[in-house]
């Protein structure tokens, strides 16, 4: 009996083992694929960061190198001043001009190369009159005819200084005594670079500026005024055989008009239809007149006739 007793627990006790065996079993799959899952998200998530970093980094290299490269060109500017190629360093120096918060002395330096470039060329003279400036370092002699504000013709004849502090970029200041005048070294129209400036007496007309220009501006300007006049003579060239174009169409329409299918003289017709119709006018009229009135015979080449009676169409008479 006890026998039988103790086979029947060591029997319990293995089914009890064989049940978590197959729980464990049953189990470990969906316990691996939740814990794969969280491993890839979490990947997945350190990458993303990684790639938002690695932009970031790589738009702050940018924005380094940039930074860098506009500095090497500002550098590179003051080299050239250094070496009187001041065109040159005007150029790099208007490329900056979008950053100027970066240069805090850009428009200062711009305004130095602009004075500068004044001195280099020395002579600025007005096409075909004696108006002129001659720039001896900070001294500028002058000798301009112009019209005062109470509209006398005067002329400015003596020697100013450049006033280094109450000049700008765009206007260079000049004063004589207690007096300022200025040149215009930049505006819409013309730039020094160009060779062109615009010298302002203190004691002239509202916008009464005198044009000078370096030998190298007037070169530039009797080009420019040969280009115009070319221009106005194609111009002018195209209006005329517009205007002949114009004429030809008319002709084309008149000749048209005449070459029009006019209608034959036909009974109840005026003499004035008769007249504008594809008889035309005759070559003679026979007029008889009575009490009553008047008969026409008009004739016409190839035996043809028109007859009327008072002005009107009666009978007509043809060979065929």
């Amino acid at each position: 009996m006890y026998t039988c007793l103790l086979c029947a627990l060591l029997l319990i006790g293995c089914s009890e083992e064989a049940k978590t065996d197959i729980s464990n079993a049953t189990a470990t799959p969906s316990a691996v694929s939740v814990s794969q899952n969280n491993e890839q998200d979490l990947i997945g998530i350190d990458a993303d960061e990684n790639l938002s970093l690695s932009e970031k980094d790589a738009s702050k290299e940018i924005n380094t190198n940039l930074v860098d490269v506009r500095k090497q060109k500002y550098k590179h500017a003051k080299e050239l001043i250094g070496k009187r190629k001041y065109k040159e360093a005007y150029d790099i120096l208007v490329s900056l001009n979008a950053h100027r918060a970066e240069f805090p002395k850009l428009l200062t330096l711009i305004k130095k190369v602009k004075i500068l470039e004044l001195g280099r060329i020395k002579k600025w003279k007005e096409n075909n009159s004696k108006n002129q400036i001659i720039v001896m370092g900070r001294k500028v002699k002058v000798r301009i005819r112009y019209t005062s504000k109470d509209w006398k013709d005067k002329v400015a004849n003596y020697t100013g200084e450049i006033n280094y502090k109450q000049s700008t970029a765009y206007k260079i200041a000049i004063v004589h005594g207690d007096k300022l005048d200025y040149i215009r070294v930049d505006d819409s129209l013309h730039n020094i670079f160009d060779g062109c400036i615009e010298y302002e007496v203190c004691n002239a007309r509202s916008h009464d500026y005198i044009q000078l220009y370096s030998q190298e501006g007037e070169v530039k300007r009797k080009e420019s005024e040969k280009e115009y006049q070319k221009y106005l003579e194609k111009n002018r060239a195209n209006d005329n055989k517009q205007e002949e174009n114009v004429e030809n169409d008319n002709e084309q329409e008149k000749i048209a008009e005449h070459n029009e299918v006019l209608p034959d003289p036909s009974i109840g017709m005026t003499a004035s239809e008769v007249e504008s119709s594809s008889w035309g006018k005759p070559e003679k009229k026979n007029i008889t007149e009575y009490a009553w009135g008047t008969e026409e015979q008009w004739v016409y080449s190839n035996y043809r006739y028109v007859y009327l009676k008072n002005g009107i169409v009666t009978s007509i008479q043809r060979s065929e």
